[in-house]
């Protein structure tokens, strides 16, 4: 068994192929539909398939103006010693728009045997509505198995970031904006962007999502990264993307997988 993330771009199409009659490589998403069927290929997608990226793209700007809500509470231990405790949570104020369709797909997903992989990051907002029955989700044998590989997948995500991907996108153009100029966090500078800015903001969260899939693909184990994007126009808007013929190669030597084309991964499997 073979394993494969699928991306955004992908995955509807390999779960309902039925539902895009015109798409030039039909076949080549029949054969991926019945090989995951079939157990030649042990399916995935993304957690953030469903929570970064479904950030109705004229909301995310706003939403990383909310970011995260903290709280702390104060209390004494004994006559000399505070003790604070903090609470992070996602923020309510926009959360991830559920459709009809995506619901639709998801079940077509899971009724051939693809399975959603954990990528969680504090104050991501979770996709409750759509994601309520972890069926969904790939199945952790005990929560220290989970642990195990939620720590793994935050290591290799911020080793991603550390390359200038990702996340690392937004926290960029946070610190760079011109009323933060390094005076605090990135969020500070994200805060005070222009609704002009909503576009690039869009894609940056795209980013985000982007490089977190790989890293949790990377953590599980993901032999191959199914999409259709090269990074071309993330680039052509200055944007470093983990597609990038430059940055995927480097990841694929650092980690193994492999980035690839839904019609290329046909071949390549011989279906």
């Amino acid at each position: 068994m073979c394993g494969v993330t699928f991306d955004s771009n992908v995955w509807r199409r390999v779960a309902s192929p039925i539902k895009f009659p015109g798409d030039p490589s039909l076949l080549s998403y029949q054969k991926l539909n019945a090989a995951c069927r079939s157990g030649t290929i042990q399916g995935f997608l993304s957690e953030t398939t469903f929570t970064l990226e479904q950030i109705k793209r004229d909301d995310r700007l706003f939403w990383l103006r909310s970011f995260a809500h903290v709280s702390t509470t104060e209390s004494y231990v004994g006559s000399n010693t505070l003790k604070i405790q903090a609470s992070i949570r996602s923020s309510n104020v926009v959360v991830p728009k559920v459709t009809k369709i995506v619901q639709d797909h998801l079940n077509d997903a899971y009724a051939i045997g693809i399975r959603i992989l954990r990528s969680k990051r504090i104050s991501v907002p979770p996709n409750r509505a759509l994601l309520k029955d972890t069926k969904y989700f790939f199945n952790y044998s005990s929560d220290a198995e989970y642990h195990l590989y939620n720590n793994k997948y935050g290591d290799i995500a911020r080793a991603l970031e550390s390359m200038g991907i990702g996340i690392a996108n937004i926290k960029g153009k946070g610190y760079a904006n011109s009323w933060n100029k390094g005076r605090g966090h990135w969020t500070l500078g994200i805060a005070t962007m222009p609704d002009t800015e909503k576009e690039t903001v869009a894609e940056l969260v795209a980013e985000w999502a982007d490089a977190d899939a790989i890293a949790t693909s990377i953590a599980h184990g993901v032999i191959y990264f199914c999409t259709n994007d090269v990074g071309k126009g993330s680039s052509n808007k200055g944007i470093v993307s983990a597609m990038s013929p430059a940055k995927s190669r480097v990841i694929t030597s650092k980690y193994g997988i492999n980035f690839i084309s839904p019609d290329a991964l046909v071949v390549k499997l011989g279906l």
